[in-house]
């Protein structure tokens, strides 16, 4: 995998190295939480290779790892034919989710579906630009806090004031295809909005609450999930906190009210509380 830095500040051949540091590491770290999700059983290993003198080519050596054959012996894993097609694949899942990125542009869908032609499910993005097709774990992906956290860490330099790279280049996996992130659309890393939000309402037990930010954790059956408040009438700001913060000290079950994100599998990942309702009996 290549990761190519351009810049008309870049012409002496020098670069902050915190700079090229982060958005390296942040794609390291991208590939590895896509292994992850897509393979218990395995493990990548990213490995530098070496830069050529007067270039900002950062060439990254991905190996997969086949954990339940390695941890045993402790051996390198010979790659087979079907390893390295799939080392190939999450580059290639890499390079989706920027161009889903892009495509975007930091703005909501107007629609998501899921469509099924014969093969493989996929969804399909709407928004007033057009379309884009994505695989179901790439769509997945591209909700993921952690996800987002690295893309946005990879267009950092780009950010920064007076940023001496104009632009990203990223290629190699499967079609070679090389996908550029320019200096003008690094902004569109920065905030993500949740793809697909539905009316929801459910009852669980608040685990965790920041009074700074008014965040936290709530468990939904045997599964925590994260929430935050967005309260559209202030008046209902001090009745949902208080029933946030009995509901944490006293263990007691409360009802959610308000909008919630599910991936493709159907997994609530996260709420948006907008009121709540206690159950009288438990109080």
């Amino acid at each position: 995998m290549r990761i190519k830095f351009d810049g008309t500040a870049l012409t002496e051949g020098r670069m902050d190295v915190k700079d090229f540091a982060q958005s390296v590491s942040a794609t390291a770290e991208l590939l590895s939480l896509i292994t992850r999700s897509t393979s218990k059983n395995r493990e990548v290993r990213i490995d530098l290779g070496v830069i050529r003198k007067g270039s900002f080519d950062a060439e990254l050596v991905v190996k997969m790892l086949d954990i339940v054959q390695l941890a045993p012996a402790l051996l390198p894993f010979i790659a087979e034919p079907q390893t390295i097609s799939a080392t190939k694949q999450i580059i290639e899942v890499v390079k989706s989710l920027i161009k889903a990125r892009l495509f975007l542009k930091g703005e909501k869908p107007t629609k998501v579906e899921i469509k099924q032609d014969g093969g493989s499910p996929h969804v399909t993005i709407h928004n007033n630009q057009g379309q884009i097709n994505l695989t179901v774990n790439t769509f997945n992906l591209l909700q993921s806090d952690a996800v987002n956290q690295r893309l946005s860490k990879i267009v950092k330099p780009m950010l920064k004031e007076h940023a001496e790279v104009d632009s990203i280049e990223i290629s190699g996996g499967e079609t070679e295809e090389t996908t550029t992130i320019a200096k003008g659309e690094a902004q569109y890393f920065e905030k993500t909005e949740e793809l697909q939000m539905i009316e929801y309402r459910v009852r669980g037990i608040v685990t965790a609450l920041d009074r700074k930010t008014s965040n936290g954790k709530i468990s939904v059956g045997e599964k925590r999930v994260n929430f935050e408040l967005e309260i559209v009438d202030i008046a209902k700001l001090d009745k949902v906190l208080n029933s946030l913060i009995e509901s944490m000290k006293l263990k007691v079950e409360i009802m959610v009210i308000g909008e919630a994100a599910f991936d493709f599998e159907s997994n609530l990942k996260k709420i948006k509380i907008r009121d709540v309702e206690t159950d009288p009996k438990l109080l």
